[in-house]
C-alpha cells in the first residue's frame, strides 16, 4: 500500500526580505494599565501539531525514546542536539496564515516543494505575511494514500509528526533552541501526481525568531475526549480571557484563546501572575511566580465544563449579533471604537438599567455580562482579524469535530518530506541571509 514517498531537496539562497510595513492584524496596544492582544485562529488539528513539537521540546531525550532512537540518531557531529529542554514555541498568526497558504497551494496546483512555482521561497512568504524574522525555517510533510480514505484525522497529523521527528534534519528543526515562535498550516485533498490522483494531507511548519520580547504560551482545554493529560481534538476552548499581571509593577496583559484552545501572550521580562477565565470559570485559575526572562514558557490549564457558569446578559447585549455594537447591520472597527470611547469616558464597570434617554443602541455588553470592559473591545478585534470589517454576520463556531482514525495501518519504513533552515547574520545592518539546507 503506497503512503509515502521518499525525496531530497537541493539547498538555496535566500535574500534578505525587504523592509515592509503590513497591516494584517488589528492591536489595541493598551487600555489604561492592560494590554490586549488578539487571539490566534486555526485549527484543532493544527494546534494539535503544535503541542506534539512543543512535548518534543520540552523533554527531547524523552521523545526520542518515544520514537525508539537515540536522540542524535543521524545528525552530524557538528549539529548535536543538547538534551536540555528547549522553550515552548508561541503560536504567531502570520505565521499560521503562510503555512496554511503554502499547504494549501501545494495541494491546489500538486508540487511538493520549499520553493513554490512562481520562485517565492519560504522566508518571502513568511514576510509577505508580515511576519519580519531574525531566523526561520519550515518543514514541510506530504501524507498520501488511496483516494476515499479519510486523511482529515489526528492519526495523520501524528504521523506527519512522527516522521518529521525521525528524520534527523527535521528534528533538528523542531528542536531548535533559537526559535521562539510557530505556524503551522494543516490541509488536505486530492493530490495529482504523473496523472494519478491520491487522497493527501500537507503539512507546513513554520519556526521564527524575531525581535522583541518573548512570550507565556499554552492551551486551555477540558480532557474529556481522550483522558490522557494531553490536548486532543475537540477538548480546546476558545474565548478563555488569559490575563499575565507582573507582580511588582501590577501591569496587565490580556488576551483570549483562539479557537483551537491556543494562545500566545508576549510580555516584557518579569515575574507574572497568570489568571485564566476570570469571566468565564466560577473561580478563576490563579498560576503565581511564572517567571519570564529572556525564554517563552508554557502554561497550560485544564477545566471541566462543571468550572463554567453562563452570566446573564443585560439590555444592553444586542441578541441578533452581539458584535454589532451601533446596530448598524455591519461589524467595523468602529464597533470597537463605540467601546473604546466609553471606556475612556467612564472606565467601564457594570452597565444600569435601561431607561427612558438611556438605552441602546449602542449595545456595550457584546460578551453578555452585563458589564462592559476592555474584553468586550478584544472580543471585537478576534472577529475583525477573522473575517473582512462590515461582513454583518456573526462569528462562526470554530469546530473540528475528532474523526475516526484510520486502523491496521502501520507507520512506513521511509517519510518524504523537506526542509530548509536559514538564519540572518547580524554582523551589519543588511547583511544577507545564507540558507541552511539540512536533507532527510
Amino acid at each position: 500500500m503506497r503512503i509515502f514517498r521518499s525525496g531530497r531537496r537541493t539547498a538555496r539562497t535566500v535574500k534578505r526580505a525587504p523592509e515592509r510595513n503590513v497591516h494584517r492584524h488589528l492591536r489595541l496596544e493598551a487600555l489604561e494599565s492592560r494590554q490586549l492582544l488578539a487571539a490566534v485562529v486555526m485549527s484543532d488539528l493544527e494546534q494539535l501539531a503544535i503541542e506534539l513539537i512543543n512535548r518534543a521540546r520540552m523533554d527531547p531525550v524523552a521523545e526520542a525514546e518515544r520514537h525508539g532512537i537515540d536522540l542524535n540518531e543521524g545528525i552530524p557531529r557538528n549539529q548535536q542536539i543538547s538534551a536540555a529542554p528547549k522553550q515552548p514555541l508561541a503560536p504567531h498568526q502570520a505565521l499560521v496564515d503562510a503555512a496554511i497558504a503554502h499547504s494549501q497551494d501545494m495541494l491546489d496546483r500538486d508540487y511538493f516543494e520549499h520553493v513554490n512555482p512562481d520562485g517565492d521561497q519560504p522566508g518571502d512568504r513568511m514576510a509577505e505575511a508580515g511576519y519580519s524574522y531574525r531566523q526561520a525555517g519550515e518543514n514541510i510533510s506530504l501524507w498520501s494514500i488511496w483516494p476515499g480514505f479519510d486523511v482529515d484525522n489526528e492519526y495523520v497529523v501524528s504521523d506527519h509528526r512522527d516522521g518529521l521527528f525521525l528524520s534527523p534534519g527535521h528534528r533538528l528543526n523542531t528542536l531548535n533552541g533559537s526559535f521562539k515562535e510557530i505556524g503551522v498550516g494543516v490541509r488536505h485533498g486530492l493530490f495529482t501526481e504523473h496523472g494519478e490522483d491520491w487522497s493527501a494531507s500537507l503539512l507546513t511548519e513554520n519556526y521564527g525568531s524575531r525581535s522583541g520580547n518573548s512570550f507565556i504560551t499554552g492551551v486551555a482545554y477540558s480532557d474529556q475526549e481522550v483522558e490522557d493529560e494531553f490536548y486532543s481534538v475537540g477538548e480546546g476552548w476558545g474565548d478563555v480571557t488569559i490575563s499575565a499581571v507582573e507582580q511588582s509593577s501590577g501591569r496587565s496583559y490580556s488576551t483570549q484563546t483562539g479557537p483551537s484552545g491556543g494562545y500566545s501572550l508576549q510580555v516584557p521580562n518579569g515575574v507574572y501572575t497568570v489568571l485564566v477565565g476570570e469571566e468565564l470559570l466560577r473561580q478563576p485559575i490563579e498560576i503565581r511566580n511564572v517567571q519570564v526572562n529572556g525564554e517563552n514558557r508554557k502554561v497550560d490549564v485544564v477545566f471541566t465544563e462543571a468550572e463554567i457558569y453562563t452570566p446573564e446578559p443585560s439590555q444592553w447585549h444586542n441578541f441578533a449579533q452581539p458584535l454589532d455594537v451601533n446596530a448598524d447591520g455591519r461589524i467595523t472597527p468602529l464597533d470597537a471604537l463605540v467601546v473604546i470611547n466609553h471606556l475612556n469616558r467612564t472606565g467601564g464597570g457594570r452597565l444600569p438599567a435601561t431607561a427612558a434617554g438611556n438605552q441602546p443602541p449602542p449595545y456595550l455588553d457584546v460578551r453578555g455580562t452585563g458589564s462592559v470592559g476592555p474584553l468586550d473591545v478584544l472580543v471585537i478585534v478576534n472577529h475583525l482579524n477573522r473575517n473582512p470589517p462590515g461582513d454583518g454576520e456573526a462569528p462562526a463556531a470554530a469546530t473540528d469535530e475528532p474523526t475516526e482514525k484510520f486502523a491496521g495501518i502501520a507507520p512506513p519504513a521511509d517519510y518524504w518530506s523537506g526542509i530548509q533552515t536559514w538564519s540572518e547574520e547580524l554582523k551589519k545592518r543588511n547583511a544577507a541571509r545564507e540558507l541552511v539546507e539540512a536533507t532527510a
